[in-house]
């Protein structure tokens, strides 16, 4: 049985710092048969060292902003929520883990920051992005239900998520940045009609992918969940 860390995120309740973790992760990689460990925002070289070589795989989940200055921008109004805590955690985490080669999944956030992490940049809100076609991309704000999927994502054919899924399929959304230059060596398997990139895959690791919707909020999104724990078992 693999064990698979979850970075968790800051969240303040009335002016204290508590572990974040929605429960659909944890949930998403039991269902698989893995075993979920949450890793709490410890920012120290030492700690997250010990933690990576003691699981098998690391999914870094949802959550507010990216700095921009993590990709050499000014922080425009947008851009909401940042946290330079967990932004160097995050990094850090991910940054060791790839020196293991150790198998990560990136989800919206996260998806964001593993391509921040290999010297891409984001677009810090949709309005930023030129778009001939107007698709939901934060559903809750444009009253759709939590768990309705709104849109349609193609994937590149022969990559990882159409050997799963097949062309394409509708996905949620809840985000509002998303990838502007794509990071060194990554190579983008999904998009949406209007051209944003909706997945990413590094060829050059055992794998390394993100998705900018929330799997783990669609059960008939557990083939991902199950693929990510088969790679994490044959570490």
């Amino acid at each position: 049985m693999s064990v698979i860390g979850i970075a968790s995120i800051n969240y303040m309740i009335n002016n204290h710092k508590n572990v974040r973790l929605p429960q659909t992760y944890v949930n998403a990689l039991f269902q698989v048969g893995a075993t979920p460990l949450v890793i709490p925002v410890i920012n120290d070289e030492t700690y997250l060292t010990k933690i990576i070589s003691q699981i098998d795989g690391l999914v870094i989940p949802g959550g507010d902003d990216v700095n921009p200055n993590m990709y050499h921008e000014e922080v425009l109004p947008y851009s909401e929520g940042i946290d330079d805590e967990l932004d160097s955690y995050q990094y850090k985490l991910i940054s060791l883990a790839l020196k293991q080669n150790l198998p990560i999944l990136g989800i919206c956030r996260g998806h964001q920051m593993l391509n921040v992490v290999f010297n891409g940049s984001l677009y810090q809100d949709i309005s930023y992005v030129k778009r001939t076609v107007d698709i939901c991309h934060s559903q809750l704000k444009e009253g759709y239900s939590f768990n309705e999927p709104v849109h349609e994502v193609v994937f590149k054919q022969n990559s990882i998520l159409h050997n799963l899924y097949g062309d394409k399929m509708m996905t949620n959304s809840f985000h509002h940045q998303m990838i502007k230059d794509l990071g060194k060596d990554l190579v983008a398997i999904g998009h949406t009609e209007d051209g944003i990139v909706e997945a990413i895959y590094h060829p050059n690791y055992k794998f390394v992918l993100g998705v900018q919707w929330h799997p783990e909020r669609s059960s008939d999104q557990l083939p991902l969940f199950e693929l990510f724990n088969e790679v994490c078992r044959s570490k």
